[in-house]
């Protein structure tokens, strides 16, 4: 379960990325952050006026969202609870 919105280049790289996800909330939740990776990426695509810069963009943009998602994530996965 990847985005359908997405760079090709970055296919191995979600799917190390989603299947730490569904390590730490589980398919569902996995499967709903696809379809925002996608939104962010199509947003930033579009919103882009440089041609050329349209899917650097859109590419950083939603991998630096995903990346900060899965470490608060992470850190909250870690949290001891009181």
């Amino acid at each position: 379960m990847l985005p359908t919105l997405r760079h090709k280049h970055d296919e191995k790289w979600l799917e190390e990325r989603f299947s730490d996800l569904i390590g730490i909330t589980g398919i569902k939740h996995a499967s709903a952050v696809a379809e925002w990776y996608s939104s962010v990426y199509a947003e930033v695509y579009e919103s882009t006026e440089e041609g050329h810069k349209k899917n650097n963009r859109a590419r950083y943009e939603a991998n630096q969202r995903l990346v900060n998602l899965i470490k608060k994530l992470q850190a909250k996965a870690v949290e001891p609870i009181a």
